[in-house]
């Protein structure tokens, strides 16, 4: 006859172990969002008031990682007091077997297992937005805190460096919602290996923050734009250039849209499909697309090059360029973009800058190349004629003063003069095909890249196009396998949860004779062990694909069947 009701027992050890569980979750929490919480606000990412906001804000995601080990202390500490204090041996005298009270255990444990499952997919990736976009809206903050410290504001693959910081009001019905000045500005562009390949050093430069909304992503994101004045800079190859005006465009990527971990399991689905969501590869399908728009305004200008032996483009300022030369071809190694052949009698290269009154200025260079510079977060093709040993004819001082200066920063001299180097920049190409690719998908401009490749109708260069292509292809490739990771790491997680609440309680009874805290290592160690075979076998899955997904599931066997071989100890006694 049973003396206890099972009910009765339940509701008892429920009542434990969520009181507990409440408590010693909410410490760990607390302690994880706080230690989160610290970097940024040492950084100068987020004030003291916004900082609060950000802990409360981490609390919940952090909730994934410190409620499995709160519910194992908890369980063990439950059902230990209870052996302790000789309740189970009461409870089994009175007809209720070991099974019967774990079956609270093995209840939260379920609940507990949903509820991480649901706030890994759902909450967590929203919160986490909000903690980016609270961190990436005072970007100003960032600038002027850096430039302050005397340290460099990084922008992608771009390194800024300034003496001084400014807040200005935005214009009257500008779309920026802060802009300030920056004075003594040097920026350098580095490569994948971190060596620069292009810097410019202002006198100052102007800066305007701007929220958007992209339109592959659909999410908010804030946009950097910045111009630099009267600027002096060029690429490792070209040497320097002087020029009016240097503009940077920089949007702040997420850094948790980049990672799949953060995404909810619907987003990772369409993200399969629409790759181009991450921010990284988006990069990249963006720079594929200016590899091919490349590679078409090439064609188009050589053909009309080699018809009418000359070239006619216009600037941002709508001033008219006309470049006279033979052909186009691509440049030798070493050298950027593509070379403007000499007319067949070996005469110079001509380009003439018409004003919008007519007035024309002629520059004759003994050579000079054509470039379409590649950058990620370019709207429009925008190429420049770069000569060398120049003449200049046709303009009046004031004219010149208009049209911009030479490269080597000399002042621009009349007829009979010779400048070292000289750049024309800003030239648009009409017409454009960039927007259109810039809107496509990653699929159709790996297509379209694959087939300019096959056709061979081209003579440029065709090994940056295929880098490209290849770069793109293994970035998707690695995203889809990042998803897979982390879809099949979540779902263990979550089967990893349930199954420590329950080998928390059976240890709780069977080691009743020993210390809680010793009870507690001896579930915490293989529970341990479990969550760095599912971490283990997460990058293996990255790595090999499906190939990885024994290792990353056998954390959890291995975690449920000592829990099972515990309890059937338990059992015999």
């Amino acid at each position: 006859m049973r003396l206890v009701r099972p009910a009765i027992l339940w509701r008892f050890i429920s009542r434990e172990f969520w009181k507990l569980l409440l408590l010693t979750g909410s410490v760990l929490v607390v302690v994880i969002a706080f230690a989160i919480t610290i970097k940024p606000l040492a950084d100068g990412l987020i004030g003291p008031a916004d900082a609060v906001r950000f802990m409360l804000m981490a609390s919940v995601p952090m909730m994934q990682y410190a409620l499995p080990f709160a519910a194992l202390f908890a369980a063990t500490l439950v059902y230990h007091r209870m052996a302790q204090d000789n309740e189970v041996v009461a409870t089994s005298a009175g007809g209720i077997a070991y099974r019967t009270m774990l079956v609270p255990a093995a209840v939260s444990g379920l609940i507990l297992a949903i509820f991480v499952g649901l706030l890994a997919d759902q909450a967590m990736p929203r919160l986490l937005r909000a903690m980016q976009e609270l961190v990436a809206q005072d970007a100003s903050r960032l600038i002027s805190s850096s430039v302050g410290r005397g340290q460099a504001i990084r922008l992608g693959d771009r390194l800024l460096y300034a003496d001084t910081f400014n807040r200005l009001e935005p214009e009257p019905g500008s779309r920026a919602f802060q802009r300030f000045l920056l004075s003594g500005v040097l920026a350098v562009e580095l490569d994948s290996d971190g060596k620069p390949t292009w810097e410019a050093s202002a006198r100052f430069a102007e800066v305007w923050l701007y929220r958007e909304s992209t339109a592959v992503r659909g999410q908010g994101q804030t946009a950097i734009v910045m111009r630099l004045r009267d600027s002096v800079g060029g690429r490792e190859q070209r040497g320097l250039s002087q020029v009016e005006e240097t503009s940077i465009v920089y949007r702040i990527p997420s850094t948790f849209t980049d990672d799949p971990k953060y995404l909810s399991l619907g987003e990772m689905l369409t993200t399969l499909d629409e790759p181009e969501r991450l921010n990284i590869i988006d990069s990249s399908r963006r720079v594929l697309a200016q590899r091919i728009a490349e590679r078409e305004a090439f064609d188009a200008w050589r053909r009309t090059l080699d018809r009418d032996g000359r070239l006619t483009l216009r600037d941002a300022g709508n001033r008219l360029i006309v470049v006279r030369a033979a052909g186009l071809a691509a440049a030798p190694d070493g050298d950027a973009g593509f070379i403007l052949t000499p007319g067949t009698r070996g005469g110079p290269v001509e380009v003439s800058v018409i004003a919008e009154d007519s007035r024309t200025r002629t520059h004759r260079a003994e050579r000079a190349f054509l470039t379409l510079p590649i950058m990620p977060d370019a709207s429009r093709s925008l190429a420049s004629v770069l000569m060398e040993n120049v003449r200049t004819s046709g303009a009046s001082p004031a004219l010149s003063e208009a049209l911009g200066q030479p490269a080597d920063g000399e002042p621009a001299r009349g007829m009979g003069g010779i400048v070292s180097r000289y750049a024309v920049t800003n030239l648009v190409p009409s017409p454009d095909p960039l927007p259109d690719l810039l809107a496509a998908r990653s699929s159709v401009l790996l297509a379209k890249g694959r087939a300019k490749l096959a056709s061979g109708a081209s003579t440029a260069d065709d090994a940056p196009l295929r880098s490209t292509i290849d770069s793109l292809q293994a970035q998707i490739d690695d995203a889809r396998r990042e998803i897979l990771s982390k879809a099949h790491e979540r779902l263990a997680a979550s089967l990893t949860c349930g199954v420590m609440v329950v080998l928390g309680a059976v240890l709780g009874m069977r080691l009743r004779d020993s210390l809680p805290l010793a009870v507690y290592l001896w579930a915490f160690l293989p529970a341990l062990v479990c969550v760095l075979s599912i971490s283990g076998g997460q990058r293996m899955v990255h790595t090999y694909g499906l190939a990885g997904l024994p290792v990353l599931y056998a954390g959890v066997i291995g975690l449920s069947l000592f829990c099972f071989y515990q309890y059937r100890i338990l059992a015999r006694r």
